[in-house]
């Protein structure tokens, strides 16, 4: 299934771009499903998940944030914030004129999946959290740290390969062909033939602030999704989201499901059968 490629202006004057996956039904009245990918990636981490969601009645929407993708990059790195990411979402959601949504979220997406029940809390229709709960130990992203600051130039994909593989070993992915596929989301190929990340460096400015807390606590925001359907879907490798912190959620949530994809770290594809088992399930709750 085919998708619109659309921009839409922020408040600040950038351009954002995002994906718009029409519902295979014509004349369908189920929630719109928006796609909101990890701090480091973009709408392209959806390809293979938004067609199918698509085809189940639902319109899907991938948003690029500022930075990343083909959306502006920001002039002042100080924007690139989880606030300013929340505004964003806002300012999309009325462009597009949606009222009813869920929302998928990846690591900072599920993040803001869970501040969207304290900013837009009449919109939201339930919620896929992707490998992230509402604590994060800052010192838990020292590897993203380090890879956004790596700032790499490859002449061929296979070191663009090589390069993730190195950072991130546990990546969803069991032979070359998935390991490119992933490159492909988070990297891009210049008019020369330079390969370079596909989103601003400056992205990872906020993970160096001295001043910012050891430790990020959002439970009120994930208790504010307590009268929708969520689902939690967890890397069993994962290193920033605990066994024992998906188990604090479910205890918390009564209409709440979880998935654990085996042999995978930070994050899952969202393709495996584990999650597409969890996000239908979901997605059933709310029609």
């Amino acid at each position: 299934m085919t998708f619109a490629q659309k921009f839409f202006r922020t408040r600040d004057g950038l351009m954002l771009a995002y994906r718009d996956y029409p519902s295979a039904e014509s004349a369908s009245y189920k929630p719109t499903v928006l796609c909101l990918a990890g701090m480091t990636r973009n709408s392209k981490d959806f390809d293979g998940l938004a067609p199918w969601v698509a085809g189940l009645g639902h319109r899907v929407i991938c948003l690029d944030y500022r930075g990343r993708g083909l959306s502006d990059y920001d002039s002042e790195a100080s924007h690139y914030t989880p606030e300013t990411y929340m505004d964003d979402v806002r300012h999309l959601l009325i462009v597009t004129g949606i009222h009813h949504v869920i929302v998928i979220g990846t690591s900072l997406g599920g993040l803001l999946a869970m501040a969207m029940s304290a900013a837009v809390p009449t919109v939201l229709a339930g919620a896929v959290i992707n490998d992230v709960g509402p604590v994060i130990r800052m010192g838990d992203l020292s590897d993203v740290a380090g890879y956004i600051k790596s700032k790499p130039l490859f002449t061929s994909w296979p070191q663009a390969i090589e390069h993730i593989k190195r950072w991130f070993p546990d990546f969803p992915a069991t032979s070359e062909d998935e390991w490119l596929a992933i490159a492909k989301r988070g990297y891009k190929e210049r008019s020369n033939g330079d390969i370079v990340f596909d989103f601003d460096p400056a992205i990872g400015d906020s993970l160096e602030d001295k001043n910012a807390p050891s430790v990020v606590n959002v439970w009120p925001l994930f208790l504010g999704l307590k009268n929708i359907p969520v689902a939690c879907i967890r890397g069993a490798k994962s290193d920033l989201f605990t066994a024992d912190l998906l188990s604090q959620m479910a205890a918390k949530h009564s209409n709440f499901i979880q998935a654990t994809v085996p042999d995978v770290g930070h994050a899952p594809s969202l393709g495996e059968p584990e999650s597409i088992g969890a996000i239908k399930a979901l997605l059933d709750c709310v029609d």
